[in-house]
């Protein structure tokens, strides 16, 4: 009898995490999320990145990146092929393309070169303080913990009382514990 009221408890769990999740990506089109580059280029989030795609297409779901972001990481991917910030560029570049091709991103660009000065933590800010921008919604995805403070600050200067930044590794766990709920009402409806 307890088993089975822990599983429904797990069940409830589930669902709720699952619309949450669900809620906060069909809501995207009147979201400002960001994916910060440093994400973009870190191997240990290749698992979420290889299911990402999959999970936003019954959603309809996306990430835009900005025009400086992208000229970011293609400044990055045209140093020198062998030094480390060319490796990550091109990590980061092979997973916007790949996930581009699914769907999953759009990217803004404003010209065909990309800016030789190109640093996107300011435009980032700015970005999540442009008029109109409804502040609850904003996430920024990041490991730059210089980049979660100031943007703390501005969106707490800006009046939001609710918004997300989150570390990489928090949002990777938020998408992992949504396949695991997916995964377990999926048996239930099953069986």
């Amino acid at each position: 009898m307890a088993k089975e009221q822990a599983y429904r408890e797990r069940l409830t769990q589930a669902r709720a995490t699952i619309e949450e999740f669900e809620a906060f990506w069909r809501d995207n089109g009147n979201r400002v999320v960001v994916i910060d580059s440093n994400i973009w280029m870190e191997q240990s989030y290749h698992q979420l990145f290889e299911a990402l795609p999959e999970q936003l297409k019954p959603i309809n779901g996306s990430i835009t990146i900005q025009p400086v972001q992208f000229d970011e990481l293609t400044k990055l991917k045209n140093q020198n092929y062998r030094t480390t910030k060319s490796k990550l560029g091109r990590r980061a570049m092979n997973r916007i393309e790949q996930m581009q091709r699914q769907g999953a991103v759009n990217v803004a660009t404003e010209s065909n070169e990309a800016k030789k000065v190109a640093y996107a933590d300011t435009a980032i800010l700015d970005l999540i303080c442009e008029d109109g921008v409804d502040l609850t919604r904003a996430q920024i995805i990041t490991d730059d913990r210089e980049l979660r403070i100031r943007a703390h600050q501005k969106l707490k200067d800006a009046g939001a009382d609710s918004f997300a930044v989150l570390e990489g590794k928090e949002f990777q766990t938020q998408f992992f514990d949504y396949r695991v709920a997916l995964d377990l009402v999926a048996k239930e409806e099953e069986g």
